[in-house]
């Protein structure tokens, strides 16, 4: 009996035995597949197996693929550097009429802006409100409707690209024959003009030659003479003075080169408000004097406007070398 008893024991502990092992075994190999498992999802690339690539993914799929290429990258090109919209610090303004050909202007200025009023068709993009006052109505007009966005540089010019203008013979500087384009090309002229000199002096005539206009043009307070081909705008602006300017201080002589051709800078036209050129200009429409007479006194009065002496007439030697550059 006790026999039977130690041989049960011992089969029972071999079974238990037994069953641990199985269970241990059963454990380790489950263990195994799945750290198996785990191994080859973080190790392998399923998006570059053929069974589990993206195109079996569906349209759908949210998935990403996070894989790095082993297709060498590019290197993208550099951005394409366009063209600065920015305008020219700088533009020519003229006066002209539906028949002028003012085409020279955009020919020779690309490196300008361009504003150019046609006083005789109330359809041309830039116009005068009506066609009276000469180019005078023109450069208001313009400094009006640009008052506070003005470049730093303002050619006023007329519409025509030589001239003469009753001019004599320009004198030679050291022999150069560079005064004779200036004098009667504008563009020459403009191509010549010196910007910083313009910005020194806040203005500049462009006509270095003195006569007509110097050394006394205008003597607004002397006997008129019926002689005298200044007579009409001598006698007209006295009163002229006191609507434009609000004092009677008019000057005995007023003088400076003709031709209302000129270049001012936007410091010099900001010394005057725009409410003063707003009053220039309704005095201009507004005027009972002739477009000559009217546009004439402000021939007279321009160099005054932006803050030069009663009488401009610089030397015509100076006037070419430092405005212009010619013989220096």
């Amino acid at each position: 009996m006790g026999a039977m008893v130690t041989c049960r024991r011992r089969v029972l502990g071999v079974s238990v035995a037994a069953v641990v092992l199985i269970a241990l075994l059963y454990f380790n190999l489950h263990q195994l597949d799945f750290s198996g498992l785990r191994t080859f999802l973080d190790e392998s690339n399923l998006d570059e197996h053929p069974r589990f690539g993206p195109q079996h993914h569906g349209q759908n799929s949210s998935v990403t693929n996070t894989a790095t290429s082993s297709q060498p990258t590019t290197t993208s090109a550099p951005p394409v550097q366009t063209p600065s919209t920015t305008p020219p610090d700088k533009v020519i303004v003229i006066a002209s009429t539906q028949s002028d050909d003012t085409s020279w202007i955009g020919e020779n200025f690309p490196d300008w802006q361009h504003a150019i009023y046609v006083v005789d068709n109330q359809s041309a993009p830039l116009h005068t409100e009506i066609n009276k006052g000469n180019e005078a109505n023109v450069y208001l007009t313009y400094l009006i409707a640009n008052y506070d966005n003005l470049p730093s540089t303002i050619v006023f010019s007329h519409d025509h690209r030589t001239h003469h203008h009753g001019s004599r013979s320009p004198p030679n500087i050291r022999g150069s024959s560079s005064t004779n384009d200036i004098a009667f090309d504008n563009v020459a002229t403009i191509k010549a003009l010196r910007i910083p000199y313009v910005q020194q002096t806040g203005y500049a005539n462009l006509r270095c030659i003195q006569h007509p206009g110097c050394p006394a043009g205008l003597r607004p307070l002397r006997t008129p003479s019926l002689f005298s081909p200044m007579s009409p705008q001598e006698r007209a602006m006295p009163a002229a003075w006191f609507e434009l300017f609000g004092n009677h201080d008019v000057p005995e002589v007023l003088a400076a080169a003709c031709c209302a051709q000129f270049a001012v800078s936007r410091d010099a036209v900001r010394k005057r408000g725009k409410a003063e050129y707003e009053r220039f200009l309704w005095w201009l429409l507004d005027t009972p004097l002739d477009d000559y007479t009217s546009g004439r006194i402000f021939e007279f009065l321009w160099h005054v406007v932006f803050g030069m002496g009663a009488v401009h007439c610089p030397d015509e030697g100076v006037c070419y070398r430092e405005q212009f550059g010619v013989g220096v």
